[in-house]
């Protein structure tokens, strides 16, 4: 029969698994997507920090950082995902030192890791001891919120700084937020 979207067939495999099959003669070649295995927080995570053995942060990969959303680059089969936002692009990310950290859990953009928590990206790039704020226990991003039983804060920068406040954390910590 013919093939459907429903197959996803494709050419490159992308890192995920090929699978050769006959149908009506042809040679099709389908991939096999598995769903990702959920992360659950477990309090362990939050629990000492380790830091990994890692030097300081190569001074070259600061010339990648963006200041703002404009000047991003998104690029969906190279690019790198922010933890809070979520957005696969280009710019350079950062880098958590605890050893207990993997994935994009550490890995916050400029504009993010300036509007959500009031850090410089630049400073935490060179700073060979830096923690994710997930790794901190201080997480307020719409997946980490909900997992410590709290609602999701949504974009609230603009709420923030109409307040006085630089930082979305800083405006939930005087708030009496508890996260």
């Amino acid at each position: 029969g013919p093939l459907t979207r429903a197959m996803k067939n494709k050419i490159d495999n992308g890192g995920k698994e090929l699978v050769d099959g006959l149908e009506d003669d042809h040679q099709v070649k389908r991939i096999i997507y598995r769903a990702p295995r959920k992360r659950k927080l477990v309090e362990e995570d939050l629990l000492p920090v380790e830091l990994d053995e890692r030097p300081g942060c190569d001074i070259r990969l600061v010339k990648r950082v963006v200041d703002n959303c404009k000047q991003k680059v998104y690029d969906r089969i190279n690019g790198t995902t922010c933890h809070q936002c979520r957005q696969k692009t280009r710019d350079q990310k950062t880098v958590c030192h605890n050893k207990n950290c993997s994935g994009v859990r550490g890995q916050f953009c400029g504009p993010c890791l300036k509007n959500r928590y009031g850090e410089d990206i630049r400073e935490k790039l060179l700073d060979p001891e830096w923690v994710c704020p997930p790794c901190r226990g201080k997480c307020n991003c719409s997946f980490c919120l909900p997992k410590k039983g709290r609602p999701p804060t949504g974009i609230m920068i603009h709420i923030a700084k109409e307040a006085g406040f630089d930082s979305v954390q800083e405006y939930l910590e005087r708030s009496n937020y508890n996260y």
